[in-house]
């Protein structure tokens, strides 16, 4: 008989600083069994195992420069499913609202998306779709977002009500 595929779950996580993993002090976790990052950086979108720092296949801009919670999720939902490939795409002092975007790092609502967060964040989870889909031993199963906030936006006056607007539309632009 044929083995069975792997089911590797994915999740594609954006935001801020928070979400790139400047956490203090040693992580507690530093490697998971069964979970992945790809590997953008040599441009083969291969998997790799996921290691403290995280992020180190997607170039320094994804790269967590302290403990995240990243491994924390793996080890977690490896514990409750098969396999997880986490896709780092957080920027550090990027903005949810565009009103907060102080010019340096983007926002992720720009509906013109002027500064490609959002379009480089599509294009790594559909490589890592891609690379699941086309390893003959594993089969995606559930695509997840993480967006994780860092404190830019509330470092600008940003209402929370624009605050939940803005989020329920990048959430319906990534359905």
């Amino acid at each position: 008989p044929t083995p069975a595929k792997r089911l590797t779950d994915l999740f594609l996580v954006i935001g801020q600083s928070n979400a790139v993993g400047w956490g203090q002090g040693a992580p507690t976790i530093t490697s998971v069994a069964n979970a992945y990052e790809v590997d953008y950086a040599s441009g083969t979108n291969a998997l790799l195992p996921l290691r403290f720092p995280t992020g180190r296949g997607s170039g320094t801009a994804y790269h967590s420069h302290d403990y995240g919670f990243g491994l924390a999720l793996a080890k977690r939902w490896t514990s409750l499913r098969q396999d997880v490939v986490l896709v780092f795409a957080a920027i550090p002092g990027s903005a949810l609202v565009e009103a907060a975007d102080n010019g340096s790092a983007g926002d992720w609502t720009d509906v013109v998306d002027n500064d490609g967060l959002y379009s480089a964040a599509v294009t790594r989870l559909n490589n890592a779709k891609a690379t699941i889909n086309a390893d003959p031993q594993r089969t995606l199963g559930k695509v997840m977002v993480v967006w994780h906030q860092g404190e830019t936006d509330g470092l600008h006056p940003v209402s929370k009500q624009s605050y939940q607007t803005h989020l329920e539309a990048l959430h319906q632009r990534l359905r």
